[in-house]
């Protein structure tokens, strides 16, 4: 018996797919397609762009299932989501959205252990979190940008006018904790971690 996880089968989906059935395809669009444009709008992007992604994530998931081997171990939802946040990251890149954020903080978060899924998460989730930093102001950012690059508490203070190192220090506390309060309230990070 086949394991079902939405209206059909994955066996079903992936047939209706294969043999273009219009009952299949209206009902993958009916039961998937709402959530996934929520999800793309809610990552900053337009509802067009999201009816495109979905519509690509069909053609992509046709070219698999006419290919040898295609087999899911997991709900055909969860595969088509990815699918569709894998065609998302490569519409966010595209769209080079810059941040001030260096290449040794994107270093910072890369992990070669993890899987492509997995890093894909990783990715979109950091470009959300250089997207709340951009909103901090200009000196929260300064001083957060010198410490991830490695410079003392002794350099922050020169370079910023403190007095102290301490308060150097204790700018820097504020500041990261006012980056994590923006982080916790964003919607869109919330989302990684339900």
């Amino acid at each position: 018996m086949s394991a079902t996880w939405g209206k059909l089968s994955n066996e079903d989906y992936l047939q209706g797919i294969r043999t273009g059935d219009s009952k299949v395809l209206n009902s993958i669009y009916q039961e998937f397609q709402p959530g996934i444009l929520q999800y793309i709008i809610r990552q900053g992007g337009s509802e067009a762009e999201a009816k495109d992604i979905f519509a690509n994530a069909i053609i992509v998931i046709l070219r698999k299932v006419r290919g040898p081997g295609l087999e899911l171990t997991s709900p055909f939802s969860a595969y088509l989501r990815a699918v569709c946040r894998n065609l998302w990251l490569k519409t966010f890149r595209t769209k080079k959205r810059t941040v001030g954020v260096t290449d040794e903080m994107e270093r910072g978060f890369v992990d070669d252990s993890l899987t492509p899924d997995a890093h894909l998460e990783k990715t979109v989730l950091h470009q959300l979190i250089r997207e709340v930093f951009i909103k901090l102001g200009e000196d929260c950012q300064k001083i957060i940008q010198m410490r991830w690059d490695g410079q003392s508490y002794a350099h922050i203070r020169e370079e910023m006018g403190f007095g102290s190192e301490g308060y150097a220090r204790k700018r820097k506390h504020v500041c990261y904790e006012r980056l994590m309060g923006m982080v916790k309230d964003d919607p869109r990070i919330a989302e990684f971690f339900n």
